[in-house]
């Protein structure tokens, strides 16, 4: 089946056609990719900390 992970530098580089295809039979498209890259970054600064 599908992978269940995927690294933050992946998110933060993943192009919308990258995401159309990678998450074209999830329910994580709901979250569109804006927000998915918006909470990948919130996660790279916390990890900063």
């Amino acid at each position: 089946k599908g992978e269940t992970s995927i690294a933050l530098d992946e998110i933060l580089a993943m192009t919308s056609e990258g995401y159309a295809e990678r998450f074209r039979h999830s329910a994580i498209k709901r979250a569109k990719l804006a927000g998915l890259k918006r909470n990948a970054a919130v996660l790279e600064r916390s990890k900063r900390l």
